[in-house]
C-alpha cells in the first residue's frame, strides 16, 4: 500500500516567510539518495565505546576513514536505540567525546587510539527558525522555518527533497560559506546560542561546486 501523506509543516509566523507552493503531499515513496560516506579502505578497528556516562561499554569494530560524527550513525540503531518521541520526533542525536571532551566531528577515527574509550553523548535537540535560500527555480524561493540541531544534515536535506518537490539528484546544505557534511548536525556550528537565526543554502551538487567558494 502507499504511505500515508506527511502533514505539512506548521508556517512560520514572521511576515517574510514564504511557505512552499502548494501541491500535492509529500513524495514519500521517492528513492533515497544514498548517504554519502568517509569509510573506505583504510581497514577497521575495535573501539570501546561507552553508551553515556556512567553507561556500559561495549566493544564496536568501525572504519577508521570514517569520521566522528560518521560513526554516530554506524552506532545508531545498532548500538544505541534512535532517540524520538511517541510521535516519532526526533529528540536528539549523539556526538563522541574522549577523556571529557568532544571529540571534532570531522576527526577520521585513523587519528585515535584504538586503546581510548569512546564515550557517546546525547545532544537534544533543540528547533530554531533558520533563513533558507534554495537554488533552484526562478526566482529561488527563500523560507524562513523551523528545523532541529540535533538532526542529520542528510535527513534535513532528504526531507527538503520530499517538501519542496525538488527532482533527484545530490542536494548539499551550506551554511553561510560553508559545506555541510553530511553526517553533521546544526549543533556542531551553532553551539548552544538562543536564537541563532543561521542562514542556510541548499543547492544541487553541481550547483554548489559551481557557485561555492
Amino acid at each position: 500500500p502507499a504511505p500515508a501523506a506527511a502533514p505539512p509543516p506548521v508556517p512560520a509566523a514572521p511576515a517574510d516567510a514564504a511557505a512552499p507552493a502548494a501541491g500535492p503531499p509529500f513524495d514519500l515513496g521517492r528513492p533515497p539518495d544514498a548517504v554519502p560516506s568517509a569509510a573506505g579502505k583504510a581497514g577497521t578497528a575495535s573501539f570501546t565505546i561507552r553508551r553515556g556516562e556512567g553507561g556500559r561499554t561495549t566493544r564496536m569494530r568501525l572504519p577508521l576513514s570514517a569520521t566522528a560524527a560518521e560513526s554516530v550513525g554506524w552506532m545508531v540503531g545498532n548500538l544505541v536505540p534512535v532517540r524520538a518521541d511517541l510521535t516519532g520526533a526526533l529528540t536528539g542525536w549523539y556526538r563522541l567525546h574522549r577523556g571529557g571532551a568532544a571529540l571534532p566531528p570531522a576527526l577520521p577515527l585513523g587519528d585515535l587510539d584504538p586503546a581510548d574509550e569512546l564515550v557517546l553523548h546525547f545532544v537534544p535537540n533543540r528547533v530554531v527558525f533558520v533563513d533558507l535560500t534554495v537554488e533552484h527555480g526562478d526566482p529561488r524561493p527563500r523560507l524562513l522555518t523551523r528545523m532541529g540541531t540535533a538532526v542529520p544534515v542528510v535527513t534535513l536535506v532528504d526531507h527538503l527533497g520530499a517538501w519542496l518537490g525538488l527532482p533527484g539528484g545530490r542536494w548539499r546544505l551550506w551554511l553561510d560559506d560553508q559545506l555541510l557534511d553530511p553526517h553533521a548536525i546544526l549543533d556542531d556550528l551553532l553551539g548552544g546560542a538562543a536564537d541563532p537565526r543561521p542562514r542556510l543554502r541548499l543547492a544541487a551538487e553541481v550547483a554548489a561546486r559551481r557557485e561555492g567558494p
